[in-house]
């Protein structure tokens, strides 16, 4: 395939860049349909390619104003109210009591296996657990008609107050959804989201209709529903404990209406994580989407082709959603509660916090775009975080009988043949140590991350990555809080020099902390001559050296002309050039320009690669970004600019800009220039 064919089929700047992102979780190692009898019921059933022409900057761009006009805000759903027309008629004839109950829900979890590595995990069906259904919502019904609604607390319990005639056959229904504006405390541990807001919807994604596809509200909700009794003139009706039962035979599920509940309760977790470092936090409204028909192939995902678990936003409303795998005998993450936190985790990185990844496959043994490799550490660590336990299963195949695990408490590179290639931002590996052990060090609170992740990594003019967040840490926290010294730089751990963390040293009388590295610290410290001790290769163990300039995370450029340093080529090591491979370090070259004017031109001049000129192929495209948000890009593929792609984008005097020039296959080196 030629490099053109091979850039047209493999990606779009739209999607891969600024639009909606799909967020891959660990690459999966494996290889029924929905009926009654397993006990489940279901209810109700433009960015630019180009540098735009006539560019008008009348007003400077407040990227994170943008982001939160776009993505934030709770709906509560009119469906749950209680319709006023069931309390008509003549009030003598109805009575007022109170529905009194409790649910649960059963589940199976993965244990580890005897093995070792990372193959070494399989869901445990020798035993089940049962566990309260948490804040999900009770209706209790008439018909089809909801006649009082309520929600359960941290126990399963549910009391809600209920007006009907005398003698009305009802129901109670529980839903897998979890629904509220101002969240108040229940008095059972935990309650850290007191104020808070959400609406969290566990849905099935394969419906057969269409119209479902670009409207999520039209996707069946799982429910557990009673069975019926007649409403009392006054007083207390206690029903039965209701339970959403799971059972695995040896071979099959003969009851699974557990395993909407075991997403809902998750999700829960992954809120009262979230909230240790802000209680009153608005989540918006999340889609969790989950099919017994949904696999590892790829395809219609409405269809339960959905490849793997992942978090991605869709319709122009940029709607979070959430598709977990449910395919039995080949792979069930329902009950993998890490692999559902670490998605959950995303969808907080991109509704809460921010997240600039750029995708894509990835594992702990890739030297990833370090956007990426922030996110991947992210979802990982917070799945700990959680859950209380570090050690990430996932488990797969037949009768869920495989899986691999991953320890994200572990010390990155030990045991390596060059232990250094899991050091620094590069590996997603050091990013969840330093997440996680930030936490633990931190008396295992998410406050301290929270913080930094909502307020300072959020509004940065950096992209997200680990540089910019352990530098916000030092500067909030100090540099020796909660261990970050030891973990950012001590040998045996991340390896990486502590001044990369500040302007000059670190050590100064007030240092000055920067999350750009501009005098290059870590690309010093991992290029400091072959065979050294701190050498980095890339690929990670079999690829080749690289000068300090090359491992540089940001390259400032000036006003004017700006000659081809070893940062300015597009590499990758010893990988191999497919779409897989895009986002791998080495294809997506960073820059910083400060402004000096409200219009700002970053151009690609000239390249060097064979006999490539600036309009015989289309090796690099180019995008410009303003505190996350994509403010202009251009990739043309053909004309003028298919090799040497240009951008002009409204700028704000003083502010800080970064630049990302995209290769689809290597380059030697290449020219820029920054006007004015």
């Amino acid at each position: 395939m030629n490099d053109a064919a091979f850039k047209t089929t493999s990606k779009s700047l739209v999607t891969a860049l600024g639009g909606a992102r799909a967020w891959a979780a660990k690459p999966k190692l494996a290889t029924a349909l929905l009926g009654s009898a397993l006990g489940f019921l279901l209810v109700g059933c433009s960015v630019t390619d180009t540098t735009p022409t006539g560019l008008v900057c009348s007003a400077s761009i407040n990227a994170a104003e943008n982001q939160a006009k776009s993505d934030f805000g709770t709906t509560e759903a009119p469906s749950f109210s209680v319709p006023v027309t069931a309390l008509g008629g003549d009030v003598s004839t109805f009575g007022t009591f109170t529905v009194n109950g409790n649910a649960v829900y059963e589940r199976y979890s993965p244990i580890l296996t005897g093995g070792s590595g990372t193959s070494a995990g399989r869901m445990d069906y020798g035993s089940k657990a049962t566990l309260p259904i948490r804040r999900a919502i009770v209706q209790v019904m008439s018909g089809s008609t909801p006649v009082a609604s309520g929600m359960t607390d941290d126990s399963g319990d549910y009391s809600i107050s209920t007006t009907v005639a005398d003698g009305t056959t009802l129901f109670v229904r529980i839903l897998a959804r979890s629904t509220t504006s101002n969240y108040a405390a229940d008095g059972i541990a935990p309650n850290n989201c007191v104020g808070g807001g959400w609406d969290i919807r566990v849905v099935n994604n394969v419906t057969n209709n269409a119209a479902s596809n670009t409207n999520q509200s039209l996707r069946p909700q799982y429910a557990l529903e009673s069975s019926t009794f007649s409403a009392p003139a006054s007083g207390t009706v206690n029903r039965a404990q209701m339970v959403a039962e799971i059972t695995w035979s040896g071979a099959a599920y003969t009851a699974r209406a557990g395993a909407p509940f075991a997403l809902l309760d998750t999700a829960i977790s992954g809120l009262e994580t979230a909230c240790q470092g802000r209680a009153n936090i608005s989540f918006p409204t999340v889609y969790m989407n989950w099919s017994e028909l949904n696999t590892n192939t790829s395809g219609n995902r409405y269809d339960g082709n959905i490849s793997t678990s992942f978090f991605t936003t869709e319709t122009s409303a940029l709607t979070a959603n959430l598709y977990i795998l449910g395919r039995v005998g080949v792979d069930t993450d329902e009950l993998d509660k890490h692999v559902v936190a670490h998605e959950f985790g995303h969808y907080l990185e991109n509704k809460i916090y921010r997240s600039d990844s750029i995708g894509g496959p990835h594992s702990s043994t890739d030297s990833l775009d370090t956007r990426l490799a922030f996110g991947e550490g992210f979802g990982n660590a917070f799945s700990g975080m959680v859950h209380g336990d570090p050690v990430y299963i996932d488990t797969n195949g037949s009768a869920q009988a495989s899986g691999f695990r991953i320890d994200v408490s572990a010390t990155p590179g030990i045991g390596a043949a060059r232990p250094l290639d899991d050091k620094g931002p590069w590996s997603e590996s050091s990013m969840q140590y330093m997440l996680y052990h930030l936490w633990d060090q931190n008396s295992q609170s998410f406050s301290r991350i929270h913080n930094i992740l909502e307020n300072y990594q959020k509004p940065s003019a950096a992209v997200t990555n680990g540089l910019t967040f352990a530098a916000y840490y030092a500067q909030v926290y100090g540099l020796t809080s909660d261990d970050l010294t030891s973990t950012w730089s001590g040998a045996g751990f991340l390896s990486s020099p502590m001044n990369a963390l500040c302007t000059g040293s670190c050590a100064a009388t007030t240092p000055v902390f920067s999350p750009f590295d501009l005098d290059n610290d870590l690309g010093f410290n991992f290029a400091a001559g072959a065979g050294v001790a701190n050498e980095r290769r890339y690929r990670q163990n079999i690829g080749s050296s690289f000068p300090a300039a090359f491992w540089q995370i940001y390259r400032p450029l000036a006003s004017g002309a700006n000659a081809a340093t070893a940062h300015d080529q597009i590499a990758l090591g010893s990988y191999p050039l497919t779409s897989a491979n895009l986002n791998k370090f080495g294809l997506h070259r960073l820059y910083t320009v400060t402004a000096t004017s409200t219009s700002t031109t970053v151009s690609v001049t000239s390249l060097s690669q064979g006999t490539e000129t600036c309009s015989s192929n289309d090796l690099l495209d180019i995008a410009a970004y303003g505190k996350g948000v994509l403010l202009a890009a251009d990739e043309a593929t053909s004309g003028a600019t298919a090799n040497c792609p240009r951008v002009t984008f409204c700028t704000t005097p003083g502010q800080t800009y970064v630049i990302d020039v995209i290769g689809f296959g290597p380059v030697g080196s290449y020219n820029l220039s920054v006007s004015p």
